[in-house]
């Protein structure tokens, strides 16, 4: 199973996605080739440790604690949205994560931390983003009809995720991820990294 570490979405900036992503939606049409994800699943990528069991996933707890207990929560805020490699051959469809030094300080600390624990050290630049969809085909795909609209989204921790066994929820929805663990960012820390 995939593991990660990574700052989810909620409330009002979820919503908005989700208004984004099926503007979006619409736009590109009836495409077999594009499975959108459940708001419920939006979540910005941190560190991927890649397939890996859930006890060595785990083995960066006291590693992931101490760093969550250097941060105070910080603000997130939007950027304009994209695919990768680009939007004419997309095999990701996202939403943009502006420059935050704290976000990218953040992958840093864990991705040194996942390296001494045995797990591969990232390779390329941190580009942070929320995936609205994934596509097999890698047609292209217009571009987004508008930028999406969350503005700001507070984030007060980080946790620990999984890609999910094939489950679904009540509306019959495949949920992709489950979260292991939680790391609550200090409120109490003055040290504002």
């Amino acid at each position: 199973m995939n593991h990660f570490f990574a700052i989810e979405i909620s409330g009002q900036a979820r919503d908005s996605l989700a208004r984004f992503a099926d503007l979006w939606r619409t736009l590109a049409g009836s495409r077999s080739d594009i499975r959108w994800l459940e708001p419920s699943d939006y979540h910005i990528t941190v560190k991927f440790l890649g397939d890996t069991t859930r006890q060595d996933a785990l083995r960066l707890s006291q590693a992931a604690d101490g760093i969550a207990n250097h941060y105070a929560p910080f603000d997130i805020r939007q950027a304009p949205a994209g695919a990768f490699p680009s939007l004419t051959t997309p095999g990701v469809l996202w939403a943009g994560v502006a420059p935050n030094a704290k976000l990218k300080t953040l992958a840093a600390r864990l991705d040194t931390a996942a390296a001494n624990a045995g797990f591969p050290a990232e390779g390329r630049q941190y580009w942070p983003h929320i995936t609205l969809a994934r596509l097999s085909g890698r047609k292209a795909i217009p571009s987004p009809p508008i930028e999406p609209a969350f503005d700001t989204t507070s984030a007060q921790q980080f946790v620990l995720m999984e890609t999910a066994p094939a489950q679904f929820n009540a509306t019959g929805a495949r949920i992709r991820y489950n979260i292991v663990q939680v790391f609550p960012f200090s409120r109490a820390n003055t040290e504002r990294v």
